[in-house]
């Protein structure tokens, strides 16, 4: 490489290491999204649990009722934690970069061993 090349790369590499570090270049590790939109009142502010740890909460941004949450490439299990009722977690894959795997919460009735009902949060892919 010539001079001039060099410190062109080197200019550049200046130029965006800063950007990097403040969240302006793109994020291209694969993600979760995570509709809420069915009872937004209940499930706002839930956390959400990727292989057993915290990755973040559910929030409203507006009337947007979707969140997504960066986590590495394989298989994952992915549930939300309520205080009122227990989620049944959904087993998702992450292959590639850049990949955003949609999940929609839903709550539903499930019937117990005694025969009673009682509701759950499911995530449907």
């Amino acid at each position: 490489m010539t001079r001039a090349r060099w410190t062109a790369a080197a200019l550049l590499a200046c130029a965006l290491v800063p950007l990097a570090g403040c969240g302006a270049l793109p994020d291209n590790r694969p993600r979760v999204s995570i509709e809420f939109g069915v009872d937004p009142d209940l499930l706002e502010n839930c956390p959400v649990l990727i292989d057993g740890k915290v990755v973040g909460r559910l929030t409203k941004t507006g009337q947007a009722t979707r969140m997504s949450f960066p986590a590495d490439m394989g298989k994952h299990e992915v549930r939300i934690l309520s205080t009122r009722m227990e989620c049944e977690p959904a087993i998702v894959t992450l292959e590639m970069q850049a990949q955003k795997v949609h999940l929609i919460a839903f709550i539903e009735e499930r019937s117990g061993t005694d025969g009673s009902m009682r509701s759950v949060i499911a995530l449907h892919g």
